[in-house]
């Protein structure tokens, strides 16, 4: 069982999102962002709560993804489609728009050039397959919980 990280309460960052309730009950967690299978669920990591400084960067994003499922950042950036990458890359797109105030163009861009709507479907893709199948959900909450990680661990220049 993953250990749950203790984040501090603070004012809500500007272009921050929230998981709605909604979206929550799809991850795991009830109608109050609270986990149901013992877990944390993706709203326990939801860093929308810290400071803007704070919130992870696309590329440590990318960071955790490529290290949780071992692949290379050459290959979550490049243009092969097989599901052995697609499905990374569509997580971390998802996690990137969940987690960043970033646009979705920028998103694409980051992502080795792709467009808006590429990173449209990839949440859409990551959304569904969350709301069918349980290991989708928990990898979620791992590759939120390794982000967290990352962003904790981040050098006191950079925190600001």
């Amino acid at each position: 069982m993953a250990r749950r990280l203790a984040l501090p309460r603070m004012a809500q960052p500007t272009g921050a999102r929230k998981i709605p309730a909604t979206d929550a009950c799809r991850f795991g967690a009830d109608e109050k962002g609270r986990s149901r299978h013992g877990w944390p669920s993706a709203g326990d990591f939801v860093l929308t709560q810290l400071p803007r400084r704070c919130l992870p960067l696309v590329s440590e994003i990318q960071r955790a993804t490529c290290f949780h499922f071992g692949i290379e950042m050459g290959e979550l950036l490049g243009k092969d489609r097989s599901s052995r990458l697609a499905h990374p890359r569509q997580m971390a797109m998802f996690l990137a728009r969940e987690l960043t105030p970033n646009s979705l163009p920028d998103i694409g861009r980051r992502f080795g050039g792709r467009d808006h709507s590429t990173v449209v479907h990839a949440i859409a893709a990551v959304r569904r397959r969350a709301t069918e199948n349980y290991d989708v959900a928990r990898e979620i909450s791992e590759l939120s919980a390794r982000v967290a990680a990352i962003v904790a661990a981040r050098p006191d220049e950079v925190m600001g």
